[in-house]
């Protein structure tokens, strides 16, 4: 097994552990993906209306496949990290160790705190719905 799949094995572990089996499922982790993106790019002075703007641009071309839209995002941040300076490999290695050996009732805390919020795949279809 490589490194990267060990890595993405505990992650996954972790977060089923921690938030439960339906927060493994991809599409809650797709959703969980574009959180931390958008507060990348929040961070990086992006405004809400470029993000509105790219929201709009990005829903009016065809769906990609799940493969090739994670090599595009897995390329991206290499570049982005390589752009910045920063070690990918050395932050991925520190947020997953803050994971494993931080207080999982803080991320509980914090992941209920969304879902109140609606923000969860289950929140969204509850809100489709009405």
């Amino acid at each position: 097994m490589s490194d990267r799949l060990f890595r993405q094995t505990l992650a996954l572990v972790w977060v089923r552990k921690a938030f439960g089996f339906e927060s493994t499922q991809p599409k809650e982790r797709a959703f969980r993906l574009l959180e931390e993106a958008m507060e990348l790019a929040q961070a990086e002075g992006c405004s809400l209306d470029d993000c509105q703007l790219l929201l709009q641009q990005v829903y009016t071309r065809p769906m990609g496949a799940v493969s090739t839209e994670m090599g595009d995002v897995a390329f991206t941040l290499l570049a982005y990290a390589q752009s910045r300076s920063l070690d990918l490999e050395r932050y991925e290695a520190e947020r997953l160790q803050r994971a494993l050996l931080g207080d999982i009732e803080m991320f509980r805390r914090r992941q209920n705190e969304k879902h109140a919020m609606g923000l969860s795949v289950e929140g969204i279809k509850a809100k489709d719905t009405k």
